[in-house]
């Protein structure tokens, strides 16, 4: 949301992040990757349910990381020149 409101000729970059994350969360166990690259995926900050242990902190950390960047990237969109209708 942030790319689209504030850099939208970046837009395209929001499918990137995606496919690293999804890389990251599906082999990066497999190839040895440091624990603080893992880290850079938000996967790895939720529970595995059922049965994972619930930390309540991770999950509104990244609530409200995901709120700000909302936040931000409305507040671009609200700047640029869309036409209504």
């Amino acid at each position: 949301m942030v790319l689209v409101g504030l850099a939208p000729r970046l837009a395209t970059a929001n499918w990137g992040a995606l496919v690293i994350c999804l890389l990251l969360g599906l082999i990066g166990a497999a190839l040895q990757l440091n624990h603080w690259l893992l880290d850079i995926s938000p996967f790895t900050h939720i529970p595995r349910l059922p049965g994972g242990p619930i930390n309540a902190t991770e999950l509104i950390a990244l609530t409200a990381i995901a709120a700000l960047l909302a936040v931000a990237g409305l507040a671009g969109l609200r700047r640029r020149d869309i036409p209504v209708g």
